[in-house]
């Protein structure tokens, strides 16, 4: 609603009116229908979020159990500090939580910190995930290009298909792409990395 108003009124009045324009509207709403309007207004915002979730670690087995395809997918290996990373930052570190994060000021962007910082925060269970985020405004469902050479390895899921390997073969061609495969221990519940 509040974007709807300052749509309508951008650029003709003061931030300070609309804001106060907005805050009335809500005020004479009953506490059940501005709870369910506030729910509804931040679906409607996470779905506008492009996010691209990395982890610290690439031997675990649940993250290849959840995300790839229960170790028949791929993961992407990369390097930050090498080629130009700039479509990909700024990144954030999630941090893991017993209680969801509360935003007071509900006019912060993305770019700045509370709203990052909320969104990236999870339940304190999922703290093996050792995630980090990219978040973009306005970017669910693209695809942002970026410069492939940060991408510095590839490791081929345990169960990754002879036919899949293949055709990522013909992808990374001559590159520098070192490319792997995981491998379940044969004595213990460990994943193992093994050069191809």
């Amino acid at each position: 609603m509040a974007r709807r108003i300052a749509d309508a009124m951008a650029g003709d009045f003061p931030a300070w009116f609309i804001q106060a324009q907005a805050q009335t509207a809500l005020d004479d709403l009953p506490i059940p229908l501005l709870r369910e309007k506030l729910q509804q207004a931040a679906a409607a915002n996470a779905r506008e979020k492009g996010v691209f979730c990395l982890a610290e670690t690439i031997n675990n087995v649940l993250m290849w159990s959840h995300y790839a395809a229960n170790h028949y997918g791929i993961a992407l290996q990369f390097d930050f500090q090498r080629g130009n990373a700039e479509q990909l930052l700024p990144i954030w570190k999630v941090d893991y939580q017993p209680v969801r994060p509360v935003i007071a000021d509900m006019h912060t962007t993305i770019q700045e910190r509370p709203l990052a910082d909320a969104l990236a925060t999870k339940a304190d269970f999922w703290h093996y995930e050792q995630e980090w985020r990219v978040m973009k405004a306005d970017k669910a469902g693209t695809i942002i290009p970026f410069d492939r050479s940060i991408i510095t390895g590839i490791a081929l899921g345990a169960k990754c298909t002879a036919e899949n390997e293949k055709l990522i073969r013909k992808m990374i061609g001559d590159s520098v792409v070192t490319l792997h495969r995981m491998r379940v221990s044969d004595r213990t519940f460990n994943l193992t990395m093994a050069a191809l």
